[in-house]
């Protein structure tokens, strides 16, 4: 009778195993493959590095290890923000280390802000005017934005182009300092050592 009433239990509970098992692992293709096909629908010239195998259920991109490293290496007040500002590049497909060496250069990633203000990027700053931003993620969406609607989609894409409008005076007094300054730090957070 006990051997009977395994051989009732087990047979049922070997079928819920299986289909079980055939239903997770369906679902999981479906989602891997709409990951992967999202990853090959990006621009050709889009530089990403976020096609990040995963280990034990967590992703892991290291475009934010480097831009945490490098925050962190000039004790930039938007070092917790790396996360933040690889998502908002992404959602805007902008280059996330464009964003960062653009910060290094008119603020020192933040620490010449002016006070009290948010933003990194000298967005809105001119003379006597001032554009703040309530905190480090609205600025990051803010930088992230214009530089998709203002610049990359009327072409301008190179620091050189992008210089041409958001810094003109770099080109008559500096020789183009600013694209020289842009250039120099987005190669040195795209290779940080990690």
């Amino acid at each position: 009778m006990k051997k009977l009433l395994i051989l009732i239990i087990w047979f049922p509970a070997t079928i819920f195993t299986l289909v079980g098992s055939f239903l997770f692992y369906q679902y999981r293709f479906r989602f891997l493959k709409s990951k992967i096909q999202a990853f090959y629908q990006l621009e050709e010239n889009y530089h990403s590095y976020s096609f990040i195998p995963q280990v034990l259920g967590f992703s892991y991109d290291i475009r934010v290890e480097k831009i945490y490293r490098y925050f962190q290496k000039y004790h930039s007040p938007m070092t917790k923000n790396s996360a933040d500002l690889v998502a908002l590049a992404d959602q805007y497909q902008v280059d996330p280390f464009l964003i960062v060496a653009i910060g290094q250069c008119e603020t020192n990633l933040g620490k010449k802000s002016p006070p009290d203000c948010f933003n990194a990027f000298g967005l809105g700053i001119y003379g006597d005017k001032k554009l703040c931003f309530d905190s480090w993620p609205k600025n990051l969406e803010a930088m992230a934005k214009t530089l998709r609607t203002k610049y990359l989609d009327y072409g301008l894409v190179t620091p050189e182009q992008i210089m041409e409008k958001y810094c003109p005076t770099s080109i008559e007094k500096a020789d183009g300092h600013w694209a020289k300054c842009v250039t120099k730090f987005k190669t040195e957070v795209e290779n940080i050592s990690l």
